[in-house]
């Protein structure tokens, strides 16, 4: 149920960044942290597994879940080249759209906050259940998401998680 409703808020708050044109191809998400570099950064064994279809063009979103075999253990990745040319606007766009969404009955809102995080722009989203950090850089929109409560520790994850993942694009 817990990564039911993490997949749900991550396609919410990546849902108003699809629209933009990206430049390169598609990402897939499992190959920009390996699962021994993430396992590293977590401090415990983890494997990847692709979630949804592959994507075909470059602003299609690509999900991969990192897992430690805990229940709220491991993270989701979703990465995908949304084009935007301001990251700045567009992360305070993301913001706005995830604030005006309204989650199913049972799922708590998220509260959303700017963040200081790797990129040219970064966005926190929590809830009493889930934590996302969204990086914006050079066109990429990025999100980290964990099963687990907003803390100083899920937070210097999320942050190492994308920088990881941003080096991997070379940004």
């Amino acid at each position: 149920m817990k990564s039911a409703r993490l997949c749900m808020f991550a396609t919410l708050a990546l849902a108003g960044a699809a629209c933009s044109h990206g430049s390169g191809g598609p990402i897939d998400a499992c190959s920009l942290i390996s699962a021994q570099r993430a396992g590293a950064i977590l401090g415990t064994h983890v494997t990847t597994k692709h979630v949804g279809p592959q994507p075909t063009r470059a602003t299609d979103a690509s999900e991969c879940m990192y897992m430690d075999g805990t229940i709220g253990g491991g993270f989701l990745l979703i990465v995908a080249r949304t084009g935007f040319s301001d990251a700045q606007a567009e992360a305070r766009t993301q913001m706005e759209t995830a604030r005006s969404e309204q989650p199913p009955p049972g799922i708590p809102g998220l509260k959303v906050q700017p963040a200081d995080g790797p990129g040219q722009a970064a966005w926190l989203g929590t809830s009493s259940m889930a934590t996302q950090l969204h990086v914006l850089d050079h066109g990429v929109t990025l999100m980290v998401a964990f099963n687990q409560p907003d803390s100083a520790a899920v937070r210097a994850r999320a942050g190492k998680l994308a920088q990881a993942a941003l080096e991997h694009l070379g940004k």
